[in-house]
């Protein structure tokens, strides 16, 4: 389950500079805007399993 984590970071990192890029060189602000809140949103949800993973070792460990 790591990598899919790790991979939902770059994915995350590569969304949102796509998305500062189309802002900046072709001025869709629109469509950048959307793009980037994708990419947060993306971020985000790998920190949440991330987050889960360790609670599940933890909980592993106490048993």
């Amino acid at each position: 389950m790591k990598i899919n984590v790790i991979t939902q970071f770059i994915a995350g990192i590569l969304t949102v500079t796509l998305g500062i890029l189309s802002i900046l060189l072709y001025r869709h602000i629109l469509f950048g805007a959307l793009v980037i809140t994708a990419g947060i949103f993306n971020i985000l949800t790998g920190c949440i399993e991330w987050e889960g993973e360790k609670r599940k070792k933890r909980s592993q460990k106490k048993d």
